[in-house]
């Protein structure tokens, strides 16, 4: 996890997209993007004791890493696919311009 905030956490969507659980501070984009509880868990930044916890947690339950890698994978792909990023730049363009443009 980063100490700093990051914008937005492509290596994060990147674990989400290969099914993985992830562990990220909460706090820049990744609070946008991690669902605590459910596509991963999000800890209070520099808080080594419940990372510790949360990834305990995670190594001794294989249904539970599964369960939240699936989540995270469907995300991904109802969120953050090209198509998706697409549809909401075109979108913010017709709502700034008043038109259609494509």
């Amino acid at each position: 996890p980063s100490k700093l905030p990051e914008p937005f956490g492509n290596v994060v969507l990147e674990a989400m997209a290969m099914k993985k659980p992830v562990i990220a501070n909460a706090h820049g984009g990744c609070m946008e993007i991690v669902k605590d509880g459910t596509t991963g868990y999000l800890v209070e930044p520099n808080n080594a004791a419940l990372m510790t916890k949360k990834l305990a947690s995670l190594i001794k339950d294989p249904e539970k890493r599964k369960k939240m890698g699936l989540e995270g994978r469907r995300k991904v792909e109802e969120e953050f696919t090209l198509d998706k990023n697409k549809e909401a730049i075109v979108s913010l363009y017709k709502e700034i311009l008043g038109e259609e443009i494509i």
